[in-house]
């Protein structure tokens, strides 16, 4: 039996911005993206998986609530992925300039889980976890999963952001998680021949531009 993948899409396609959920088999989904710019922002769609989305939240925190979603819900294992960082700074407000007297990072993590299950199930754990956390963060992101009706993780690259990172891994990665690195893994690849053809169309664009002042010349 092929296996059957999801990706949802928000980019650019014949100059028009869309967001769209798409699955398909490798093969398949590689033809879909190919028709997107190298800027367009992919992820991965799912009704089964539970997925969570922890902004500016400290690694330790997103693992304790890891933990125990995974233990209360019997999820069977989980993977932590670094999404991107921010710098955040501290002023002195006794300043008139607002002199900047400390600076910091902040992560967010993504966490997906490794069990399937209903979408209503989901929607009851992605909501526990908001509630329990006080993650207002959190909450805001599973409300507009909930409006969706399916759960979105980012997996590729996003303007000045890179492709999330693995940095954690705890019990069973065998099932749904085993999965979503797969999508991630067509995602990286779609990625990097866009990259690549978007690196030849402009060499060719160069060189046409380069033959044009040789001629004036």
């Amino acid at each position: 039996m092929t296996d059957i993948f999801n990706v949802a899409i928000y980019g650019s396609v014949n100059g028009k911005q869309r967001r769209i959920q798409v699955y398909g088999t490798k093969d398949e989904l590689k033809k879909i993206l190919s028709n997107y710019s190298s800027n367009v922002v992919l992820g991965n769609w799912s009704k089964n998986t539970v997925q969570l989305d922890f902004d500016l939240t400290p690694l330790a925190e997103v693992k304790f609530w890891a933990n125990f979603t995974c233990y209360v819900f019997k999820l069977k294992g989980y993977v932590i992925l670094e999404s991107s960082k921010k710098e955040l700074v501290v002023k002195d407000k006794r300043s008139l300039k607002g002199k900047v007297i400390y600076r910091y990072v902040k992560r967010n993590y993504l966490v997906a889980f490794d069990r399937s299950v209903t979408w209503t199930k989901n929607v009851h754990i992605m909501n526990w976890v908001g509630l329990e956390s006080g993650n207002e963060n959190l909450k805001k992101w599973v409300t507009m999963q909930c409006i969706k009706e399916t759960s979105t993780l980012r997996l590729g690259t996003k303007i000045d952001k890179s492709a999330p990172k693995i940095v954690f891994c705890y019990g069973s990665q065998n099932r749904m998680i085993k999965k979503l690195l797969e999508t991630r893994a067509i995602i990286l690849d779609s990625l990097k021949q866009l990259c690549q053809e978007a690196c030849r169309a402009k060499n060719d664009d160069s060189a046409k531009e380069l033959a044009v002042v040789s001629e004036v010349k």
